[in-house]
């Protein structure tokens, strides 16, 4: 499935949920879809690399970008900074990618202000809060205090799930990239996002017309 226009995939989801995974296996499906990479203050986790799963940065170095106003949205998450270079989102969109990105709830509120009929906002989430604490529990990387912390902010963030387009559940993760490859493919056929296709067959049809 192709495209020829560029739009914003944003996956929101409670911490567990599998919003990052999801992205990486849709990115390596698609030959249309470029991962976002997020910029982070927070500390690097040991299977974690600079510049491919996050632009690992001071607060200092953050802070200053804030002040360059380098971020299509920024926020703060369990006590860290997280940010959406602006110029690359941008960039990809112009040259009609599909940038598909992992952010908070926050951010996609940002991305759907700053891109309004260019986005799509997925909420990701396990069928009940005991999958999603065993999941947290059982990737051995937050101490308690931290895992009570994401549970109550998962709380917050499902409040605003009236806010997104789609909803995917997340039980099964092969089910549930199928649903986020059949919604990139559904916004593909959008006819808003095929009006060079349109056009083109409008003209050639008017160029018959006059043969015939």
């Amino acid at each position: 499935m192709s495209n020829e226009r560029g739009f914003i995939v944003v996956i929101a989801a409670p911490s567990g949920a599998g919003k990052t995974t999801i992205c990486r296996e849709i990115e390596r499906r698609r030959d249309d879809v470029v991962y976002s990479i997020s910029v982070t203050t927070r500390e690097r986790r040991m299977n974690e690399k600079d510049k491919i799963d996050y632009y690992f940065k001071t607060k200092e170095e953050f802070e200053e970008m804030i002040r360059e106003k380098q971020f299509v949205e920024w926020a703060i998450v369990h006590g860290n900074y997280y940010g959406t270079p602006k110029n690359s989102i941008k960039g990809l969109i112009e040259n009609d990618r599909i940038v598909i990105m992992d952010i908070d709830v926050q951010g996609a509120r940002s991305i759907r202000k700053e891109f309004p009929d260019s986005s799509v906002l997925i909420f990701v989430m396990p069928s009940d809060i005991k999958t999603l604490k065993d999941r947290l529990l059982n990737r051995n990387q937050d101490n308690m205090d931290t895992i009570r912390k994401r549970l109550h902010n998962a709380k917050e963030e499902i409040e605003k799930i009236n806010e997104f387009d789609y909803i995917v559940i997340n039980n099964e993760l092969e089910k549930a990239i199928d649903d986020v490859d059949g919604i990139i493919n559904s916004e593909c056929l959008k006819t808003f996002n095929n009006e060079k296709l349109i056009g083109k067959f409008k003209e050639d049809l008017s160029n018959e017309e006059r043969i015939l």
